[in-house]
């Protein structure tokens, strides 16, 4: 049985706090309301599936804000860290070592990385990096860490996580969106999505391999499990999925889904792709990896924000950005929808536990 757990931010921009909703995914119901200090805008499993960490903002990214620590089996809070300023909208702004020593989190306004330890849930640094430090990646197979410095002239930071200090800096120039690495540890992809392009980094050289061109406002990133393919949702431009060769380093399709797609979802035998797309008819696009098609689309209710898929990949969870709002949830065999979670207004964010 896994956990889903759902966060929201306010409606308006009015700060104040909000809860986290506990979703049991054996009965498909809110279990739990956890209350944070702040409005939490990301969430993240420890590798060893014990704790689950939330990033919260306060006042707006005005202020300091925190990170809190969930026991998932039996979801109490157990530490509430403080960190500098970090704020919405934001990717990745929090990762963890392989091994889950430590966790690093992306301070925009400060420019800098908080470096949490696991063990004792404890600050035990701050490591200044570059300017609005907003995603973090940790590189697999290696001691380091990449951070983005988004605003422009945008840079990413390379860090060593033995040393706890920055040992090279690669220059991008816009704003990065988002960044991700594979699975296997060679390559970090960036997403400038002003200018349109997706930067491929050699993680070895920590150089510019080459900058890819895609069209429609690429917003998100996603990876296969087997580091072949990476898929980029495209906002505009009717709505499209952009798919890249890891080994070329070229597009080798470009597959139409529904209006608006904002988020990707992989299940993680790597056969299928989740694509949400946030529209008032809002669907979830299903793309088979080796036909590089759509194979099935499902109703899900207004504005799907994010996906999450259970470690069986037999159900996916949708989040819709209403209020009232509902977690949508679909089996992945006869793309039905089994049930509709009420869940605390606009969520932003939806996470599975292993």
């Amino acid at each position: 049985m896994s956990v889903i757990y759902v966060g929201r931010i306010n409606a308006g921009g009015g700060g104040g706090n909000a809860p986290i909703d506990v979703i049991d995914s054996k009965t498909e119901t809110v279990t739990a309301k956890l209350e944070m200090i702040g409005e939490p805008i990301y969430i993240a499993i420890t590798p060893n599936g014990q704790f689950a960490y939330v990033v919260n903002q306060l006042d707006n990214g005005a202020s300091a804000g925190n990170v809190t620590v969930i026991d998932i089996k039996t979801h109490a809070i157990i530490a509430i860290i403080q960190v500098d300023r970090v704020r919405f909208p934001t990717t990745r702004p929090l990762a963890f070592t392989r091994d889950g020593q430590f966790a690093y989190v992306a301070n925009e306004a400060s420019g800098t990385l908080t470096v949490i330890d696991v063990k004792t849930h404890a600050v035990i640094g701050h490591i200044q990096v570059g300017d609005g430090a907003r995603s973090v990646t940790a590189i697999p197979g290696q001691h380091l860490v990449y951070v983005a410095n988004a605003r422009a002239p945008a840079t990413i930071s390379v860090m060593d996580t033995n040393l706890h200090r920055v040992v090279a800096t690669i220059q991008i120039g816009d704003e990065i969106t988002d960044m991700l690495v594979t699975p296997n540890g060679h390559w970090v992809y960036a997403l400038c999505s002003d200018i349109g392009t997706v930067v491929v980094i050699d993680t070895k050289k920590h150089i510019v391999l080459s900058s890819i061109i895609v069209r429609g406002l690429p917003t998100y990133l996603a990876i296969t499990p087997n580091s072949q393919w990476v898929y980029i949702a495209n906002t505009v431009m009717l709505g499209s999925v952009t798919v890249i060769d890891t080994k070329t380093q070229k597009i080798t399709a470009t597959i139409s889904v529904g209006s608006a797609p904002r988020f990707i979802e992989i299940a993680s035998d790597g056969r299928l792709v989740y694509v949400a797309n946030r529209t008032v008819l809002g669907t979830v696009s299903v793309i088979n990896v080796n036909m590089q098609k759509v194979i099935a689309t499902v109703s899900v209710g207004a504005f799907p924000i994010a996906l999450a898929i259970t470690p069986n990949d037999q159900s996916v969870y949708v989040a819709n950005n209403t209020s009232p709002a509902f977690v949508t949830v679909f089996d992945t065999k006869t793309y039905r929808v089994s049930s509709k979670v009420l869940v605390e207004a606009l969520p932003v964010f939806i996470v599975s536990t292993s």
